[in-house]
C-alpha cells in the first residue's frame, strides 16, 4: 500500500508540476543532464531518446520546494515532426548544444524556430552549452555568450559528467518560472480583479 501511495503521489506531482522541455540535437547530452538533475550522478551509457520521456524533479531553494517535470525529447531529424506535441503546456525550454559539436551549435536557430512556432509566446528559454569538460571544444565561450545575448537568452556552461552548473540551471528555471507565475497573478491596472464563483457584492442596508 505504501508503494502504491508513493506511486500515486509521484504521478500527481508530474501532472501538476510545471512542464520544462529539453531541446537540441542528438548526442548533446540532454538525457545525461536530466539524469544528473534527478540523481546527482552521471549516467555512463545512454541510447538515443525515441520520442520523449518525462522525469519529475524537485528543486529546493531556501526551504521552498519547486516541483518540475523535465521532458527529454529526441534530437534526431526523423523525430522532429512529433516533438511539437510536447510543447503543449511547457513553461520553459532548455536549449542544449555541445561545446565539442559545432553542428549542434549551428542548429540552434532551427530549434528556436521550432519553439517560436509551437510553444506559448511567453515560454522561458535557457541556453546550455553542455560537455564543458571536453578537451575537444570547438565552440569558445565568447561565441556562445554573443549568440545568447543576441537572442536575449541566459546561458549556462555545463557538464553532466562533472555536474558543473546543473543545479544552477534548475535553480534558475525554478526562480524565473516563479517570478513569471507571480506576474500573471498581478491584476492589470484599471482592470477589475477576478472573483471566485460564489462571491457576492457586499451591500449596505
Amino acid at each position: 500500500m505504501k508503494k502504491l501511495n508513493a506511486t500515486l503521489k509521484k504521478n500527481k506531482m508530474t501532472e501538476i508540476a510545471p512542464r520544462v522541455i529539453t531541446l537540441g540535437d542528438s548526442g548533446v547530452g540532454k538525457t545525461s543532464l536530466i539524469y544528473r538533475m534527478k540523481t546527482g550522478t552521471f549516467l555512463e551509457e545512454t541510447s538515443p531518446t525515441i520520442g520523449a520521456g518525462v522525469t519529475a524533479v524537485e528543486v529546493t531553494i531556501k526551504a521552498q520546494t519547486f516541483p518540475l517535470q523535465i521532458w527529454d525529447t529526441a534530437g534526431q531529424e526523423m523525430y522532429r515532426n512529433i516533438i511539437p506535441i510536447y510543447f503543449k503546456g511547457a513553461v520553459f525550454a532548455i536549449l542544449v548544444f555541445a561545446m565539442d559539436d559545432k553542428r549542434s551549435f549551428d542548429s540552434l536557430n532551427s530549434w528556436l524556430d521550432e519553439i517560436e512556432a509551437h510553444s506559448d509566446p511567453n515560454i522561458g528559454i535557457v541556453l546550455v552549452g553542455n560537455k564543458y569538460d571536453s578537451d575537444n571544444k570547438v565552440i569558445d565561450d565568447d561565441t556562445a555568450r554573443v549568440y545568447a545575448a543576441e537572442h536575449g537568452l541566459h546561458i549556462f556552461f555545463s557538464s553532466a559528467l562533472t555536474g558543473q552548473n546543473v543545479s544552477e540551471i534548475l535553480n534558475y528555471i525554478a526562480i524565473e518560472n516563479s517570478k513569471r507565475a507571480e506576474l500573471m497573478r498581478v491584476p492589470t491596472p484599471g482592470m477589475p480583479e477576478r472573483r471566485e464563483k460564489g462571491d457576492k457584492d457586499s451591500k449596505c442596508c
